[in-house]
């Protein structure tokens, strides 16, 4: 059963977890140069357990260096490798403090980080909760995909 409205729990979530994690200062009204900025890259976090989905990350190339230099604490331009691990730890956290915002003290298992095409992601398929999110001169696009309810197997 959810506990809470997955769009408002997603935006929520979201916006801590860009304040925390990657020191940004997200935005729910999004500037016209933040609505035209592309997504690049992108990530999905699969979970089970009380039920089962994904959630998918996507992020402006832009804003993507800025953000894993906040993380690790760096001045310097980082990796391409150290920019993919940082995507996907985000998406890690979101995802962990997501799933008990919508269905309490349910038990689930998050899958490591699936960095395919975003297109493989979203095919088909209706998010139950998406927002974009402005972050500096650029956006991130947060989805959450819900496959099935309850214990089943």
């Amino acid at each position: 059963m959810i506990t809470d409205n997955p769009q408002g729990a997603l935006c929520r979530t979201a916006v801590q977890i860009f304040e925390d994690l990657a020191f940004m200062l997200p935005t729910l009204e999004l500037r016209e140069q933040q609505l035209g900025a592309g997504l690049g890259a992108s990530v999905s976090i699969g979970f089970s357990g009380y039920c089962a989905g994904r959630l998918s990350l996507s992020i402006a190339d832009s804003v993507l260096p800025e953000l894993t230099a906040n993380m690790l604490g760096e001045t310097e331009i980082p990796s391409q490798l150290q920019q993919r691990d940082a995507l996907g730890e985000l998406a890690n956290v979101i995802c962990g403090n997501l799933l008990p915002r919508l269905f309490g003290a349910a038990s689930f298992r998050l899958d490591p980080p699936d960095f395919q095409a975003k297109e493989s992601f979203t095919l088909n398929q209706t998010p139950i909760a998406s927002s974009d999110i402005g972050l500096g001169n650029g956006r991130a696009q947060v989805m959450l995909f819900v496959d099935r309810y309850g214990n089943e197997q």
